[in-house]
């Protein structure tokens, strides 16, 4: 074993260190480790009790004055002769196991640089389980306070950091990285940056939940952060985003609601996983299957959430699956009732609403129909967008089937016929079928609609071992019992075959080997058929034996048996069932037989046959390898995975596009085609055909078995634009629902630009795009393309030119409306009085900002609108319906101006350019409601207009609602970060609100804008003195001084500055200069009367820069 240095800095807390080396030697098991306590000048009785420490691996480095932890555990490592080096605080007690379970780790993950332990509060609270990073340094011990056996602490993971509170490190890391950073000296930040500089050489940071230390937390550097070595907390926070600050850009924003998605990194997909029990891999070989695809899904850098419906009694299963990085749920008491079981014993409730909210799953992989129909619901309830996979494992109706008809079982016929039709149901409610073997595959094809399926064989891994035919004796069959094709197989077997293969071969034994025996099968054991039940490892069976006889008469998928004995080249005999689905042929890779007396010849002649056996046990081996190896497999889980991540799939879409066809076959294909090829987020296409007599319906029917995100409504007669609409947004699956007439072309990034408009602000309620041929202000009159390439082209020069102009408007034309399906349900859809069309889109419009939903054009999205095909198609009188939804429209709206709706007078870009006049008026003169007043005017119609919100944030910081303030101007700031104005009333906000690191960001990041900004300049300086930094914040206000001589604020500013350092004779110089220049300034009056000095000038004995010498006087 590899060597293992503990480090433990210590000053004074005699009593923790004892208890600490206590712990570690009763409960380190790990053969081969030294400690070494490194004494920081304590005061106390530590030297003499280390001194007289008689330990062999136990030894002590005394400095003479406190290094802090940095220093101490520095000088430690330069001493220590260890593999691996352990920094271990002193006020810890380690729990037996630990370091091996931290060694194993870093042992067994070649990426591993360090390793940190799960830390728990002497109450049995969690700690941490590893560390989280947000963007802006700060960090958050993820579990703090909560239950250390919950299933989300209890996997080995990527973090961003673990504590140096126990932490391991290999030894030549640590000297590549140069050891802890000494800027972090005392103490607090060195291990976070040891981590980052781990991940910078090319190592991960690993959580190890198996290794637990009890940690007294503070005993050593107490827990108030403006005192001892705990305010180093802050200090070093700073330096270490000064170091990291490209590195924290990349790390998750400080928000809670962050947490659960930040405690793993580098995850690429969350994948829920169920099945009825954890994967026995030694056991069956389902799930053996299971378990294989788990290690691929985790090479695939997946975050996995196992449930197994019901846990197991042998410990080994779950922490397995732990070690390997996936979080394990056990025991589903509510999924067991729903299968007829019961579990005696109180377990707790599966927090399903928990887990589905912090892990966000990507995919659900379900294990078997009669499982899957259970979570199916539990999936769609808690995560709707989530994608759910059904692994058949076999096709169960098949072998149900087939069992009944071998034994003429009128009842299980009946039964099996049942089952089969509730197991289809579960296939094509599921988004992919996972099945075993192409010939299961063929089973359902034509039985689940248009649901994918997928072949995900079982997999083996290589097998180094090399059978010879002289050492090999004896015949093996392998089976779990649980399952009744196994048992059927064995009764087949020593009932009819093995006494005929007796016959002639009478020494012959026969060893049955598996989980599970039945009594029936019990009963066989003799001397001459072996009964084992299960084995823990299979392995000797499968090099010992000559043949593998596997005789099954009912069954489905690919059997696990066979496929093993191949991959350790034991040669097999079995029948047609048995080889089915697995392309085995007669002769080259097994004998097939079905036939009792021609089952046993086969197995004579193989058992015989010296270069048979060695041509089958060859060619059967390739076979494994080469089609159902690992990384075969992984290559297929690329491919499935990728589809599923790709556009159109997927049971719940983002948008549901909503499209009207009505004869005009011609322009549907050409919108469908330009759809298809220039859209990327997920979609669904859901067409309402009223009454197509064209061939459109065949077409329809065509691209709704073509594509599994395209259905279709067909009605018999022409139901108009409004019920037509209506009726396909109540099939809509998707979160926004967008209308499209079927006679426009799309382009690169139209609907990803749209639902990136519409999610810009909560209150937008509608969004639409620019086109040549429409009504009203969304038209574009100088079209330069006259054919399609020229239009993606112009498309493509509008998206770069107009990429982020989202502009408010009245109404926007029903050609292309993108709104929230929500919202659209909440109206009741559109007015079915307006028919076939006309004017339904601007009742919309109209109930839309009733609600108080503002409605935008992207003038980044150019769309190609043919314009009134369907009316041309059917030879519908445009002016005529026209007329006739006019009447309709305005008598229900009767005060509406259509020339102000159409925005053909008084467009709101004008109309909020002069409420922005009376704004700066109205603020001038303090009126403070009336400029709050007019910016939620602006609002209503423009949720994105920037200038509101500052006026917005600035007035409600003056009112003290800083939360509002807060929102508000952060708002601001994600609309334009390019303004200094919005940074530094940020800046003001923070303060305000008590974050004077926030603030001073947010300063500096306004005087980066604009460098000569006199008010974010003397902010800056403010919180510099406010946080301490005397020197450096009286220097700013110096700098603002000489380049603005004159200015009264930062005059007042220095002023009071020496006023509160008592130095009254200069605090009067700087009011007197106020005074100079605005001789009414009460302040400055004020100021002056404290000082006790008048109005005579006072002499300047001392310069401005006096300030920065004489700093103790000024705290």
């Amino acid at each position: 074993a590899k060597q293992v240095s503990i480090i433990i800095p210590v000053f004074n807390k005699l009593e923790l260190t004892h208890r600490c080396l206590k712990s570690i030697i009763n409960n380190t098991a790990y053969p081969n480790y030294e400690v070494i306590f490194v004494d920081n000048g304590s005061t106390d009785d530590t030297r003499i009790y280390l001194q007289k420490i008689k330990v062999p691996n136990v030894r002590a480095v005394f400095n003479e004055e406190n290094l802090g932890y940095v220093g101490g555990c520095n000088s430690g490592a330069a001493v220590a002769s260890g593999d691996y080096l352990l920094f271990l605080n002193n006020d810890t007690e380690v729990q037996r196991g630990w370091l091996t379970h931290l060694v194993k780790l870093a042992e067994t993950h070649s990426d591993a640089g360090i390793v940190g332990a799960k830390l728990i509060y002497p109450d049995g609270k969690l700690q941490e389980a590893g560390g989280i990073i947000f963007s802006d340094g700060n960090g958050w011990n993820y579990g703090r306070g909560q239950d250390p056996n919950d299933p989300r602490f209890n996997f080995v993971r990527k973090v961003d950091y673990v504590s140096g509170a126990a932490l391991l490190i290999k030894r030549s890391l640590w000297d590549r990285i140069g050891g802890f950073d000494e800027r972090y000296a005392p103490a607090y930040y060195e291990d976070t940056d040891l981590c980052f500089s781990a991940r910078r050489e090319g190592y991960q940071v690993y959580y190890q939940p198996a290794s637990v230390v009890i940690h007294y937390e503070g005993q050593t550097a107490g827990t108030d952060l403006n005192s001892g070595f705990k305010k180093y907390q802050q200090i070093n926070r700073q330096k270490f985003k000064e170091k990291w600050e490209k590195e924290l850009q990349k790390q998750w924003p400080n928000d809670p609601k962050n947490v659960p998605i930040a405690s793993h990194r580098d995850v690429s997909m969350r994948i829920f996983v169920a099945d009825p029990f954890l994967p026995m891999w030694d056991r069956s070989s389902g799930s053996l299957r299971l378990f294989n695809y788990l290690k691929i899904l985790k090479g695939m850098d997946a975050h996995i959430t196992f449930v197994a419906r019901i846990g197991s009694s042998d410990p080994k299963y779950k922490y397995t699956l732990q070690q390997m990085g996936i979080e394990v749920y056990e025991n589903d008491e509510k999924a067991l009732r729903y299968a007829g079981l019961v579990l005696h014993k109180v377990v707790p409730a599966i927090p399903y609403e928990l887990i589905f909210k912090e892990r966000a799953f990507d995919f659900a992989i379900l294990s078997f129909w009669f499982l899957a129909e259970y979570y199916i619901d539990v999936v769609y309830e808690h995560s709707p967008k989530t994608r759910i996979i059904v692994d058949s494992v076999d096709i169960h109706f098949v072998r149900e089937l087939r069992e009944a008809e071998l034994e003429r079982d009128e009842k299980k016929k009946r039964k099996a016929l049942k089952n089969k039709q509730r197991e289809l149901n579960v296939y094509r409610r599921a988004d992919r079928v996972w099945v075993v073997t192409e010939e299961d595959k063929k089973h359902i094809i034509d039985k689940i609609g248009n649901t994918p399926i997928d072949i995900v064989p079982n997999i083996h891994e290589p097998v180094p071992y090399r059978k010879e035919f002289s050492k090999t004796k004896d015949l093996l069959f392998v089976g779990n019992f649980a399952h009744p094709p196994n048992v059927d197989a064995v009764r087949f077997l020593t009932q009819k075959i093995f006494p005929e293969i007796k016959k002639q071969l009478p020494e012959v034994k026969l060893y049955i080997v598996g989980n599970n025996p039945t009594p029936e099968v019990q009963q066989l054991n003799s001397a001459e058929i072996i009964v084992t039940g299960y084995v823990p490892d299979l392995k000797p069976y499968l090099l010992n034996a000559r043949v593998s006889v596997n005789p099954l008469r009912y069954g489905a998928g690919m059997k696990g048996k066979i496929g093993e004995a191949l991959s350790y080249g034991l040669p097999v005999v079995t029948t047609s069932i048995g080889a089915e689905g697995m392309d085995l042929k007669h002769e080259e890779h097994a004998l097939i037989a079905d036939k009792p007396v021609a089952f046993a010849k086969e197995v004579v002649r193989l058992y015989n046959d010296a270069s048979l056996w060695e041509k089958l046990s060859k060619q059967g081996r390739r076979l494994v390898e080469n089609r159902w190896g690992p990384d075969a497999l992984k290559h297929r889980f690329q491919e499935i995975f990728k589809t599923e991540k790709s556009i159109g799939f997927g049971r719940w879409p983002e948008v549901s596009i909503v499209m009207l066809t009505y004869n005009a076959l011609e322009y549907t294909k050409k919108c469908v085609r330009t759809i298809l090829e220039h859209t990327q987020i997920p979609y669904e296409i859901i067409f309402v055909d009223n009454g197509s007599k064209d061939g459109t319906v065949d077409y329809l029917k065509e691209l709704t078995h073509q594509y599994s995100h395209i259905r279709a409504v067909f009605n018999r007669t022409n139901k108009g634009f409004a019920y037509g609409n209506n009726q396909g947004a109540r099939k809509a699956r998707g979160k926004y629902v967008l209308f499209l007439n079927n006679d426009v072309l799309v382009s690169d990034g139209w609907l990803e630009d749209l639902v990136k408009a519409i999610e810009r602000n909560p209150m937008i309620g509608m969004v639409g795009p620019i086109t040549n041929s429409i009504s009203g202000l969304q038209r574009v009159t100088q079209i330069p393309y006259q054919d399609e390439a020229g239009f993606h082209a112009f498309a493509a020069q509008v998206r770069q030119l107009n990429r982020d102009k989202i502009t408010p408007r009245r109404r926007i034309a029903g050609f292309c409306m993108l709104m929230p399906s929500a919202l659209f349900n909440e109206l009741k859809g559109f007015d079915r009085r307006f028919g076939t069309g006309n004017f339904e889109d601007d009742d919309l419009c109209l109930r839309v900002r009733n609600k108080k939903f503002a409605i935008m054009v992207h003038e980044g999205v150019f769309i190609h609108h043919y314009g009134s095909q369907t009316f041309k198609a059917n030879h519908i009188k445009y002016d005529q319906s026209i007329q006739e939804k006019a009447h309709i429209f305005f008598k229900k709206w009767p005060k509406v101006d259509y020339e102000e709706l159409l925005e053909l007078k008084n467009p709101l870009s004008e109309v909020h350019a002069r409420l922005k006049k009376e704004i700066r008026q109205n603020l001038a003169a303090q009126n403070v409601e009336q400029v709050q007043k007019l910016a939620k005017k602006i609002l209503v119609d423009n949720p994105l207009d920037v200038e509101a919100r500052y006026y917005m944030a600035l007035i409600s910081l003056w009112q003290g609602k800083v939360p509002i303030a807060l929102e508000h101007i952060k708002m601001a700031k994600e609309l334009d970060n390019t303004q200094p104005a919005i940074w530094n009333l940020m800046g003001e906000i923070f303060i305000a609100d008590g974050r004077l690191d926030d603030a001073e960001g947010a300063f500096l990041r306004a005087i980066q804008l604009d460098k000569n900004y006199v008010e974010a300049l003397r902010n800056y300086a403010h919180v510099l003195i406010e946080k301490e930094n005397y020197a450096k914040g009286v220097e700013v206000l110096n700098q603002i001084l000489k380049q603005h001589p004159d200015d009264i604020p930062t005059l007042l500013y220095m002023a009071n500055l020496f006023i509160d350092a008592e130095r009254l004779k200069e605090g009067a110089m700087y009011a007197q200069k106020v005074l100079q220049l605005d001789p009414q300034n009460d302040l400055a009056q004020k100021l002056l009367e404290i000082t006790g000095y008048g109005t005579k000038p006072v002499a300047q004995e001392n310069s401005a820069a006096a300030v920065e010498e004489d700093l103790p006087a000024m705290q």
